[in-house]
């Protein structure tokens, strides 16, 4: 046993540790024996240890004096980049990335990793409930779990979208020109007369590595400076590079801030929810938007596109991918027959009056249906067309002949007997 009095502990309970960006509170302290060696023989000796608590997320540990306030600064092993020891409610992925809890089959998994580990681990999509083995650290840096339903929009551009949208301005994403030459701008803005461009540049616009498109980032970048300068020369009045390098809400949050968009937008930052965007970021919005469809049977893709701020033809992709997914029922024509049915379609229906019979009717279809009842016989449309635009002499030795609307309405007032379908409704007003 040696005689040597214990070493003197440098810090004093209650002291506080500030330096190095740690704020920290000693609250206990005491020696621990440890066996070293020396010249191969072995001799005890005390070591050091502080009982801290972190007063930036209530982490409570112990730590060695000479790790502590030595040349390494140790900090909180809670809330250091990257964290050491997992704190359920500090820094489990349910508390510091609750978007991607809908990936783990059990919610509650989602408190037993950091969002940096390497495990792999098997995630459910939410929206089609495929499989995937990732790795969580992975899953994290991506900000996606890159399912193959999803909706081919990255995380920047779509928490600019949630910017914009919240923002309530005109904007058209994934704008493609006439004078671009097939290349597609991430969003385009029309504000008090300004002519406005953003495009969120990930990694692969500064990073040197191939990208998904098979470019290097000397390609990305020059294809970056052709855009911008086709954009300039064609009257684009403002044009936005966002930092988005890191996919991750406070990285882009501070991006978009720091661009000088929300000036020209006159757009005050606290009224927009970032929380909101990063929840929409990570969202499928073909899936969204074919919810939407489901809950509003009524309205047409055309008619919800415009509420999604995008064309009517990517409105249709997304709906026949969701039909292929079980998300949506769409078949061809829907949305003519819907507006039939709602009486709100711009009618091209011709009237005619079948010279032979002397009888009126809508349209050449609706005398094929009226004839068919009486004969059980079926006659073609096209052919009763051809015979009204002289193209062929008779059909069935019936001779017909095209009469305005306005005459189909007359005749039917007149004639009712002899005059067949629903009057034309006027849709000037």
């Amino acid at each position: 046993m040696s005689n040597r009095p214990l070493p003197k502990f440098k810090l004093e309970i209650d002291d506080m540790v500030t330096s190095y960006d740690r704020n920290m509170k000693i609250i206990d302290r005491e020696y621990r024996l440890k066996t070293a060696y020396k010249n191969g023989k072995p001799y005890n000796h005390n070591e050091k240890w502080y009982r801290y608590k972190c007063l930036k997320c209530g982490n409570t540990d112990w730590v060695i004096e000479d790790a502590f306030i030595g040349h390494q600064h140790v900090g909180c092993n809670a809330c250091c980049h990257p964290p050491k020891k997992l704190v359920p409610g500090i820094n489990d992925i349910a508390t510091i990335a609750p978007w991607m809890v809908k990936y783990f089959g059990n919610s509650e998994d989602a408190t037993k990793y950091m969002k940096t580990t390497k495990q792999v681990i098997e995630f459910v999509c939410p929206d089609c409930g495929r499989k995937h083995r990732k790795s969580i650290g992975m899953v994290y840096a991506c900000h996606n779990l890159s399912c193959p339903c999803q909706d081919g929009w990255s995380y920047p551009n779509k928490f600019m979208y949630s910017i914009l949208e919240q923002a309530g301005v005109n904007f058209e994403p994934e704008k493609l020109f006439d004078w671009s030459n097939d290349r597609r701008y991430d969003d385009y803005i029309e504000y008090n007369g300004l002519k406005i461009i953003t495009e969120q540049h990930g990694k692969q616009h500064y990073e040197r590595e191939i990208n998904k498109d098979g470019r290097t980032v000397e390609e990305e970048q020059e294809n970056d400076k052709m855009k911008y300068n086709l954009a300039i020369q064609n009257g684009i009045d403002h044009y936005f590079i966002i930092d988005c390098r890191e996919s991750t809400k406070e990285y882009i949050q501070n991006s978009v801030l720091n661009s000088g968009l929300f000036s020209i937008l006159n757009i005050n930052p606290k009224d927009i929810d970032f929380n909101k965007c990063d929840e929409f970021a990570t969202s499928n919005i073909v899936k969204q938007f074919c919810n939407y469809k489901n809950e509003h049977p009524k309205m047409t893709i055309k008619e919800i596109a415009p509420l999604f701020h995008i064309v009517y033809g990517t409105g249709l992709k997304w709906v026949k991918k969701g039909v292929k997914l079980g998300w949506c029922k769409y078949e061809s024509f829907d949305g003519v027959r819907l507006r039939h049915k709602r009486n709100d379609m711009k009618v091209v229906e011709k009237p005619i009056h079948c010279i032979t019979t002397d009888t009126y009717h809508r349209s050449a279809t609706k005398f094929v249906e009226y004839y068919q009842s009486l004969t059980g016989k079926k006659l073609c449309a096209r052919n009763i067309r051809s015979v009204c635009t002289g193209k062929r002499n008779h059909v069935n030795n019936m001779n017909f002949e095209y009469i305005t609307q306005e005459q189909f309405n007359q005749l039917k007032e007149k004639y009712p007997d002899k005059v067949y379908g629903e009057l034309f409704v006027s849709h000037a007003s």
